[in-house]
Order: structure tokens, then sequence, then C-alpha cells
């Protein structure tokens, strides 16, 4: 049985990494593929992109040639931004779209996300305001050394969310899942708005925990992805 491949989008500061923990409960008929994109893990030594649409290009040109089978896109807060840009993207391009959106800690795009860190912040101040999001070990945090890296990658990534700027595009037809943490600046409302960017239906979740409640509950986010692909392929 052919495996449906599920793009995994980094989140800011993240790579290819640090999705180790949901490749390891993933269903045998998955195929995970994480992206990493430039100026981390792997790819350290490129210098990181502060512009959206470049970061979106970069992701583009790794996996359009593996748009062929059933895949989807999956996207943790920065993650959600690309993945929306990505699939408008694969749209023009011609190519086949996905079979479904799944987005975590993600508000619509046409919504501001309250919890977005200011790239501009002194660095002390930056690197408290990354200790309040969470997701970030103390053994990071309260390492000179390892802050240093870090910090001009979460710069970068911030600064390419900042400068975001929305403009209505054509909906596409996607179905979408959209999950967010109870204890994030999000609200349940502006998640629901992405339903302004496409035609299928979304189903909107609440789980327990903070931006990164997703490290919190993997089986159960799992299990929910899960049963969305399966949804949307069709049994012999």
């Amino acid at each position: 049985m052919e495996k449906t491949k599920i793009y995994l989008l980094p989140f800011s500061g993240a790579s290819k990494y640090s999705y180790a923990q949901y490749a390891k409960i993933a269903p045998p008929t998955f195929e995970m593929i994480p992206v990493e994109i430039p100026g981390r893990g792997m790819r350290a030594s490129e210098e990181s992109l502060t512009d959206i649409h470049k970061i979106v290009d970069d992701i583009f040109l790794q996996i359009k040639d593996g748009l062929q089978t059933p895949y989807v896109i999956y996207g943790h807060s920065l993650g959600g931004l690309l993945g929306y840009l990505l699939v408008h993207k694969i749209v023009e391009a011609g190519l086949s779209i996905p079979l479904h959106l799944f987005f975590t800690g993600c508000v619509a795009p046409s919504v501001r996300y309250r919890g977005l860190v200011d790239h501009l912040l002194p660095k002390e101040q930056f690197i408290q305001k990354i200790k309040e999001l969470g997701g970030s070990p103390d053994a990071i945090l309260n390492d000179k050394a390892l802050m240093e890296f870090f910090i001009p990658i979460l710069r970068a990534d911030f600064q390419a969310v900042a400068e975001f700027q929305y403009k209505e595009r054509p909906r596409f037809d996607v179905n979408m899942t959209i999950l967010i943490g109870s204890e994030e600046e999000a609200s349940f409302e502006e998640a629901q708005a992405w339903q302004k960017e496409t035609t299928g239906e979304i189903d909107v979740k609440m789980l327990q925990g903070n931006h990164f409640f997703i490290f919190d509950h993997p089986k159960i986010i799992m299990k929910i992805l899960t049963e969305k692909v399966n949804s949307k392929i069709p049994t012999l």
C-alpha cells in the first residue's frame, strides 16, 4: 500500500529534528517528511531567511517533485502560515493539492497573532518572551552559547511573520483541521477565520496547554491526524 506523505513544516527556530517525537508514533501508512529550511539543522551553514515568501519558495523546490502521490501538509505556528502560502504556490503551479491541511498553534492569516514575539526586542527581553511561549527546554534557554546560536534564527523567523502582509486570494478547496492551545494567545474565533481561505470544511479543536501544546499531546494529535487522513483515502 502506498504511504501518504506528511510534510512537516517548521515552527520558529525548529529544525527537521523537532518533529522526531511525532515520527516515532506515526502509523506505518504515513511517510513523515520534516522539511528543513535555511539556517538550522542540516542547513545551519546557510543564512536564515527573513522573507516569508523566500522561505516558501525554498520549501516548494524541496517538495514539488513529490506531489504526484497523496500528501498532507502539517505546520505548527510559523509552519501554518508557510503551509497556507505553500498551497497557493502549489495551486498556481497546477500541481496536485494536498489531501488535508493540518495546522496547530496558528490563527488564520487574516488575523494578527497576538502572541508574536517582537524580533527587535533587546536580547534579554527577547529571551524572556521565548521562555513565556514555552516549548524550549531550560537546558537551552540557560545555555548562553546555545542561545547566541538560536537567537538570530528566531529573530529571522519572527521577522518573516511580522512583515507578512495579508491579502485576499482565491480560496483553495482543501479540508482543514486547526488545533489551538487553551492557554495561548489565540481564540476559537480567530482559528475559525481560516474558513475565509478554503471552500472546504474546517474543524477547529482546542487542547489544553500553551503555544507548544503539541508536545503535551502527541498521541492525541496523531490520532486526529490519522482519522482525518484515513477519511480521505478510499477503501478497497
